[in-house]
């Protein structure tokens, strides 16, 4: 991911439309997983903002290997502990000690992305949970995708091969930003015919007019609900197509 892209971030995460559905439902789905006190670690936490919705009642971590990333972390989100390193390594021991990893829209910036994922489950201890969400649907490959230096769009299947075999519960996979991924398909297919999206540093990041934002914002949030439920009542694999993909896993004991 190029540096100036979490410059862009800073600016733009308390603002933009995406921004805040999306740390809306990590927050919702996250948020019943963890204990009283539980310690909360994001593992490529970038600019620090989901890491931060959380509550400060609970112990709160976030990793990225972008000094650029933490120092803005640092500058905005005080009380939670930041810190620069790469996986596998720093923060194995803090890793191992959580109660609810979040890996958000990391895994397609690693190019072995099994090895990573298998790494970071064993490295977990029995009953955490892991949430990850990534890019969804290879159709919707464009140039966003290349300057944020993606190896990979997601299926459900390709990313449940990941695991399979590990030591894992599935408790959610599910499409997400469905309600907007027709709009999504047809931004993403002009991109392609012009050879860069029209956001900051050649992605999709742009302030919509305000009007717009809010109402995106609202389209994107209405599906928090509804990914709630089916976390809940077990319903752990919801077909349909999404702009990503997010997934509960619960890690099991390895004995």
């Amino acid at each position: 991911m190029q540096e100036g892209l979490f410059a862009a971030h800073h600016t733009l995460e308390e603002r933009h439309w995406w921004f805040r559905a999306r740390r809306r439902a990590l927050l919702e789905i996250g948020t019943p997983l963890l204990p009283p006190g539980g310690r909360i670690v994001d593992v490529g936490c970038g600019t620090g903002a989901d890491l931060a919705s959380f509550s400060s009642s609970y112990d709160r971590h976030g990793i990225d290997v972008s000094a650029t990333a933490i120092a803005f972390a640092r500058k905005r989100h005080e009380g939670v502990h930041f810190q620069v390193g790469a996986l596998p390594g720093a923060g194995a021991d803090t890793i191992g000690n959580a109660d609810l990893v979040l890996l958000c829209d990391v895994l397609e910036h690693i190019e072995h992305d099994a090895e990573f994922l298998g790494w970071l489950i064993s490295t977990m201890k029995p009953a955490a949970h892991l949430q990850i969400t990534v890019p969804a649907d290879p159709r919707l490959w464009s140039p966003h995708d290349e300057v944020y230096g993606h190896y990979r769009r997601y299926t459900a299947d390709s990313l449940s091969a990941l695991w399979a075999g590990l030591p894992v519960h599935v408790r959610l996979l599910a499409p997400f930003n469905r309600i907007l991924y027709p709009v999504a398909r047809l931004a993403r297919s002009f991109a392609r015919r012009r050879g860069a999206s029209w956001g900051s540093e050649r992605s999709d990041l742009a302030m919509p007019w305000a009007p717009a934002n809010w109402l995106l914002e609202r389209l994107f949030s209405l599906e928090v609900p509804a990914l709630r439920t089916d976390l809940e009542s077990g319903r752990a694999s919801v077909r349909g197509h999404g702009v990503r993909l997010i997934v509960v896993l619960r890690i099991e004991d390895r004995r």
